[in-house]
């Protein structure tokens, strides 16, 4: 068992941890410099090929095991890594955390469900870990993505395709960045690159996917799409369209439909402002249920470009005004003090950090032996390293200068 610092050290290895794990932590305990227990769910262990068995990650292999779909107490939060990686391996799979809040319970004739959860992005092949912790498609429907990368949002497909036809009767919703604002070097016109735009033209691409599922019930007739008071958010929650329409000799006519609001298809993009960090109070709110307590800002993160954005959760359980735990997701940055200020006094810290050039060098030519590696390769991931993610010795100095 890890101490609370210990673990908070271990979070920040994200990018180099395999598999699927969960942690949890009580408000009775918050005395305690153990409360946070990290746990080990049995949904990931090694798996055996041709090259023989994969390595088992020595800090999963000493957690507890955690037991699947075990139910929340009161003031419990759990968070499990549904994946980490941002290259394809076979016993690891995309970036994706998800993050429930107690206590669990009974909904009529559905799974019990906790008191409210967010999941930070969807990442490539996060799904099947998601289902065998227990997620239903009905509990994807709140996706709050960092950057509009593929690996942080590749899934989102499959997600969306396919959460109608299992027991997701209402819409998706989106959070993300709003447009980078960078210029075209050859045009100087502004990239239209925001969450609603790439949304937009997601729900054309699964036009012929969503009209051939068109025979199903797809939505609850009785669902409030009117969330925005009771979601705090701080855009008006409309699906994206209208759709790009042709004639029956493929000509464009129009842009004249639209999915109902309370639609199973209807994808919600919650758009936000990528620059605002909390310097005027409430400016970066994403989301903020008054009847559950849980509350998600944003504030700006460096990653490749203009448009990348962390996510900070508190949650204060309902009845308990002097008692709050806090998590802050980073999605990929550099460090930056923005998260230095924003992550004091967090509970719990989940950071990026990058292996050295080499090494991503090494796994992307498919060997072991460092001796005879290409310098341009090495100088290629030296560079993606140095303007996108936080190194080692970086995260160190993080975790020094917020000291959690």
């Amino acid at each position: 068992q890890l101490s609370r610092r210990g673990f908070l050290q271990s979070v920040g290895m994200g990018a180099a941890l395999a598999g699927a794990g969960a942690y949890r932590g009580s408000h009775a305990d918050l005395a305690s410099p153990d409360v946070f227990i990290p746990l080990a769910s049995t949904t990931l262990r090694p798996q055996e090929t041709t090259c023989g068995p994969f390595p088992t990650n020595s800090l999963f292999a000493a957690l507890e095991p955690c037991c699947i779909g075990e139910p929340l107490a009161e003031g419990e939060m759990r968070i499990t890594f549904l994946g980490t990686s941002c290259t394809p391996m076979p016993a690891q799979v995309g970036v994706s955390v998800y993050v429930e809040v107690g206590p669990t319970h009974e909904v009529a004739g559905r799974l019990p469900a906790p008191l409210d959860y967010a999941m930070f992005d969807c990442g490539m092949g996060i799904l099947g870990n998601a289902v065998a912790a227990g997620i239903p498609y009905s509990r994807m429907d709140k996706i709050f993505i960092a950057h509009l990368h593929a690996d942080h949002m590749s899934e989102l497909s499959s997600i969306y395709c396919f959460g109608e036809s299992a027991d997701r009767k209402s819409p998706l919703y989106v959070w993300g960045p709003s447009r980078s604002n960078v210029p075209d070097p050859v045009t100087g016109q502004i990239y239209d690159d925001g969450t609603r735009a790439i949304l937009t033209h997601f729900r054309e691409v699964w036009r012929w996917h969503t009209e051939s599922f068109s025979f199903g019930a797809n939505g609850y007739t009785a669902y409030d799409p009117d969330v925005k008071d009771k979601w705090g958010l701080p855009v008006d929650p409309v699906p994206v369209g209208p759709a790009y329409v042709v004639d029956e000799n493929g000509a464009f006519v129009g842009t004249d439909y639209a999915d109902p609001p309370n639609d199973a298809y209807a994808l919600v993009p919650i758009e936000l402002d990528w620059t605002k960090y909390g310097e005027v109070e409430d400016d970066n709110i994403a989301y903020w249920n008054q009847e559950t307590g849980l509350k998600i800002t944003h504030f700006p993160a460096i990653h490749c470009r203009k448009g990348s954005i962390s996510y900070k959760l508190e949650w204060t359980p309902p009845g308990q005004p002097d008692t709050t735990l806090s998590m802050i997701y980073s999605g990929d940055t550099r460090p930056n003090f923005t998260m230095v200020d924003q992550a004091a006094g967090i509970d719990v810290l989940v950071h990026e950090m990058v292996m050295p050039p080499d090494r991503w060098t090494m796994k992307f030519a498919h060997t072991d032996d460092p001796s005879g590696l290409d310098p341009a390769a090495l100088a290629y991931f030296a560079n993606v390293q140095n303007s996108s993610h936080t190194t080692q010795g970086a995260f160190g100095y993080l975790l020094s200068q917020i000291d959690p």
